[in-house]
């Protein structure tokens, strides 16, 4: 039985923290961001390889040969992103150029609202404001 198009079952709190933890987060509430090169610090990709068996339990047979192969930063980023989709948070970037070079930096954030626009009407100033 599949949860989606990429997961067969949903993947276990702990685990995210683990794989939360490759990318230099002590906590999902911590107010902080990484870059391509401080996972290269971190040594992220080689973290990443040492639960890859317990992720790959959880992702559909056709999508582990895809996301799991010859992982480096980016696919780190990219299975990051999706396991925290399940668990309603999202992770999000900004670019910054530092001396005339783009670094994109990422960050974590809760999903407060869903994707879906609400459209609340209030009869007496006859004013729609979108939440």
């Amino acid at each position: 039985m599949k949860i989606n198009q990429l997961f067969k079952n949903y993947i276990p709190y702990e685990l995210l923290i683990k794989l939360v933890n490759c990318f230099g987060y002590t906590d999902i509430d911590n107010d902080y961001s990484f870059s391509k090169n401080e996972l290269d610090n971190l040594n992220s990709v080689s973290k990443v390889n040492e639960i890859k068996d317990e992720l790959m339990k959880f992702y559909l047979p056709c999508k582990v040969k895809v996301y799991f192969n010859d992982l480096d930063s980016n696919k780190i980023i990219t299975i990051l992103r999706q396991v925290l989709r399940l668990h309603n948070l999202s992770l999000f970037s900004k670019q910054k150029y530092i001396k005339q070079k783009k670094i994109t930096y990422y960050y974590i954030e809760k999903n407060i609202h869903e994707k879906k626009n609400h459209v609340k009407i209030d009869n007496e100033t006859k004013i729609i404001s979108f939440v």
